[in-house]
């Protein structure tokens, strides 16, 4: 086998990496609707399914775009590179599939949860309130196959990161070679996430009743619902390798301002819930990851911090993506 050079393979490295994102997105999605979601389920991942539609476009047209790039530089044509870039290709065709199929099913399902009352009501202190959260087995819906699909698609997107690692990419060493390459792939799943979390947050003069229901359906599902291990290794891929390579000297400081950003956000989140909060000084709570969260319909400060943090914490991971590239351009 002929290995292709690294002009090619840089920019196929780049094109895999973004496949990895809908492979993560389209298999958690397949795993929280294989059997009996509850109706809350059902109308949280269709609402995420019609709101990312155009980013899901745009991020796949990205992505085919760094395999014709990679093309174009290529000064002879290498079985690797078909292999690579065959997966790539394989992925946005499932994906977009997948992504279709689904929304179309979903649509006659969620106009008959609609129709049987609200999903989401307040209570008389504001709060929102998730309804009809139990499992339903009316609607289950045969998204086995297309769970097996992502699952080899992305199995094969994985396969073709590990070997562009092993090709190599012009780093001292293989440790900093793979923390370089597992770096860019945690980046950009990273980067896809939080552009779909800014679809769904509510930016301040914009907060209406509406817009904050949507918001607090969507973080209820990821936060407790959703099938999201791909997602958590991505996160903490970005958290952890940056701050080890920047020990180690494989990586500029640029990389570590992501977990330090989230750090400092968790941080000040807690400060706020156990001091200021129970101490009486404020009258809402922030939101914290992977928690059981409080969702106000009167008091929106919990949906425009969230809309605060990943605006920055989107600039700090392409910040950090542009500057470990650079290391292997």
């Amino acid at each position: 086998m002929t290995f292709p050079e690294a002009a090619v393979l840089i920019p196929l490295l780049h094109a895999v990496a973004m496949v990895l994102f809908p492979a993560t997105m389209g298999l958690s999605t397949a795993l929280c609707l294989r059997s009996g979601p509850s109706p809350f389920s059902t109308v949280a991942v269709y609402e995420y399914l019609t709101l990312t539609r155009m980013l899901d476009r745009l991020w796949l047209v990205a992505a085919t775009a760094w395999v014709v790039y990679a093309f174009m530089q290529a000064s002879a044509v290498s079985v690797l590179a078909v292999l690579v870039a065959a997966v790539v290709l394989g992925m946005v065709g499932a994906h977009c599939w997948m992504h279709a199929t689904l929304a179309s099913e979903l649509a006659v399902s969620v106009a008959r949860i609609r129709d049987a009352g609200a999903l989401t009501t307040m209570a008389d202190d504001g709060i929102l309130v998730s309804e009809r959260r139990e499992p339903d087995a009316a609607l289950a819906l045969p998204a086995a196959t297309r769970g097996a699909t992502i699952y080899l698609v992305g199995a094969a997107a994985s396969l073709a990161l590990f070997l562009v690692v092993a090709v190599g990419l012009g780093a001292a060493s293989w440790l900093a070679r793979a923390a370089h390459c597992l770096l860019i792939a945690g980046f950009y799943v990273s980067l896809g996430v939080f552009f779909i979390d800014l679809i769904h947050d509510v930016w301040p003069g914009f907060t209406t009743r509406a817009r904050l229901e949507r918001a607090s359906r969507y973080y209820v599902q990821i936060f407790e619902q959703w099938v999201n291990w791909g997602v958590l290794v991505a996160f903490l891929t970005v958290m952890i390798i940056p701050i080890v390579g920047y020990a180690r000297g494989w990586v500029p400081v640029a990389a570590i301002a992501f977990p330090v950003w989230i750090g400092g956000c968790i941080c000040f989140a807690t400060f706020f819930n156990q001091v200021l909060h129970r101490g009486g000084l404020v009258p809402g709570r922030l939101p914290l990851p992977v928690w059981v969260n409080e969702y106000s319909a009167v008091s929106p400060l919990w949906a425009h911090f969230f809309t605060v943090i990943h605006v920055v914490m989107a600039v700090t991971l392409g910040g950090g993506l542009l500057a470990v590239a650079s290391l292997i351009s």
